[in-house]
C-alpha cells in the first residue's frame, strides 16, 4: 500500500513540476486552457490518504479585462471579500482569513464552489457566498488572481 502512495505522491510532483514549467507567468498555461486534465488531478490529489479521486468536473475559466472589472466589483461590494481578506487579498491573522491575492483563478474558484456546496466549510463565509452565482465566483476569482 506504502508502494502505491510513494507512486501517487511522485507523480503528483511531476506533474507538478510540468504543469509550472509550462507556464511563463502565473496565468499562462491555464489561461491558454492547457491541461486542464492536470488542474483537476492536482485539485483532487487528497493529502490525508494519499490517493487521487478521479472527478469530471471541468471548471471554465475567463480572465479578460472585463471579468477581472466585474470581480472588483464584486470583492468591494456585494461579496464583501475586503472585510476579511483586505483591500489587496493579504488576508488578516486576527480574523482567520487568509491571503488569497494572488492565488490561481482556477483554485479559487473551485474553492468558493466547494464552500456554496458544503463540501468544504466555513460558515464565516456562507453568508457572503449565499447572493453569488457561478458567473460571479468566476469573475472574483480572475480579480482575485490578479492582485
Amino acid at each position: 500500500m506504502s508502494a502505491i502512495r510513494l507512486v501517487v505522491f511522485i507523480s503528483f510532483c511531476v506533474a507538478v513540476v510540468v504543469a509550472l514549467s509550462l507556464s511563463s507567468n502565473k496565468h499562462h498555461y491555464h489561461d491558454m486552457g492547457a491541461n486542464k486534465n492536470l488542474h483537476q488531478q492536482m485539485m483532487a490529489f487528497d493529502k490525508s490518504g494519499g490517493h487521487v479521486e478521479h472527478h469530471t468536473e471541468v471548471v471554465k475559466v475567463s480572465s479578460g479585462a472585463e471579468s477581472i472589472a466585474l470581480g472588483e466589483k464584486i470583492y468591494f461590494g456585494k461579496g464583501s471579500c475586503m472585510i476579511c481578506h483586505g483591500e489587496e487579498g493579504l488576508g488578516d491573522v486576527e480574523q482567520l482569513a487568509p491571503r488569497i491575492g494572488g492565488l490561481y483563478s482556477w483554485y479559487i474558484e473551485a474553492t468558493l464552489n466547494k464552500f456554496k456546496s458544503k463540501q468544504r466549510v466555513n460558515e464565516k463565509m456562507d453568508p457572503y457566498l449565499e447572493t453569488l452565482s457561478a458567473e460571479d465566483f468566476t469573475n472574483l476569482a480572475n480579480y482575485i488572481s490578479s492582485l
